[in-house]
C-alpha cells in the first residue's frame, strides 16, 4: 500500500488555546486595598465633612458669644422650646452629646427672644451690642425698651427674616431707622416705637401693622367659614 505524503491539509487540527489558559488569573485584591478612584472619593467626602463641622462649630461659638454679650449687658434671651427638656430618648441623648461636642448644649435650639429693659440700672445696651443679631438670625421677638440704640444701629436687624415683634422705645425713630423696619414688613406684626417719633413716620408704622391686622382678619374669617362648611357637611353642630 503506497504511503500517503503528509501535507499541510492532512495535518491534524490542534486545539486553540482558551482565553483563560492564555491569560494568567489575577490574584484577589486584599480587603484593605482601595482603588485610586475610591480613595479620592473617600478623601473628598472626608474634607467636605470636616469643613462642614468646622463651619458649624464656628457659627455655634459666635452665637454663644452673642448670647454672652446680651446677658453681660443686662439683657436675656429665650430659646425655642425653653419650657422643654432633653428627654431620655436615645436619639435625644445623642443629639445632646453632639451639641456638647460643639461646645453648647443649645446648639440645635434657636434664640427666639432678645429682651433688654431700661429698668435694669446695672446694664447698658447700645449700638456696640447690635452685632449680636448678625448671628441670631432666627430671632422672632426683640424688645429694646430704653436701650441706647440709635437708628443707625437698627440696620443689624435686617438679617432677622422671621422677626414678628419689635420694641424700640427710648430713641425717636427717623427715616434711616424706618427704612430698616420697612425692609422687615413682610413678617413684622407688632411695632412699638418712641412717642417722640415724628407723626409722619408713626403713620407709616401704623400702615405696616394695619396690613398684618387685615391679613389676620381675613385668615380668621376664612377659617371660620371653613369650620362652618365642615360642620354642615358632617351634620355636626359642635
Amino acid at each position: 500500500m503506497p504511503e500517503v505524503p503528509l501535507t499541510i491539509d492532512h495535518l491534524p487540527d490542534s486545539p486553540e488555546p482558551s482565553p483563560a489558559a492564555a491569560r494568567p488569573e489575577e490574584p484577589a485584591r486584599p480587603w484593605w486595598q482601595f482603588s485610586l478612584r475610591t480613595m479620592f472619593i473617600m478623601v473628598t467626602l472626608l474634607v467636605i465633612g470636616l469643613a462642614w463641622f468646622i463651619q458649624l462649630r464656628e457659627r455655634v461659638q459666635m452665637r454663644h458669644r452673642a448670647v454672652e454679650a446680651i446677658e453681660a449687658a443686662g439683657g436675656f434671651v429665650r430659646y425655642e422650646g425653653d419650657h422643654g427638656q432633653y428627654g431620655s430618648d436615645e436619639s435625644e441623648g445623642l443629639t445632646l452629646q453632639f451639641a456638647l461636642l460643639l461646645g453648647d448644649e443649645n446648639t440645635f435650639r434657636n434664640v427666639v427672644t432678645v429682651t433688654w429693659y431700661a429698668l435694669n440700672k446695672n446694664g447698658h445696651f447700645g449700638d456696640e451690642h447690635m452685632w449680636v443679631f448678625d448671628y441670631l438670625t432666627e430671632t422672632k421677638f426683640v424688645d429694646l425698651d430704653g436701650a441706647a440704640v440709635t437708628n443707625a444701629g437698627l440696620r443689624h436687624l435686617s438679617s432677622l427674616t422671621r422677626l414678628t415683634e419689635l420694641g424700640f422705645r427710648g430713641t425717636p425713630l427717623n427715616e434711616e431707622g424706618l427704612q430698616t423696619i420697612e425692609g422687615l414688613k413682610e413678617t413684622l406684626r407688632t411695632i412699638s416705637i418712641d412717642q417722640a417719633t415724628p407723626k409722619a413716620l408713626q403713620d407709616r408704622i401704623d400702615a405696616i401693622e394695619q396690613v398684618h391686622d387685615e391679613k389676620a382678619l381675613r385668615e380668621y374669617d376664612e377659617k371660620m367659614k371653613a369650620d362652618a362648611l365642615r360642620r354642615v357637611e358632617t351634620g355636626s353642630d359642635g
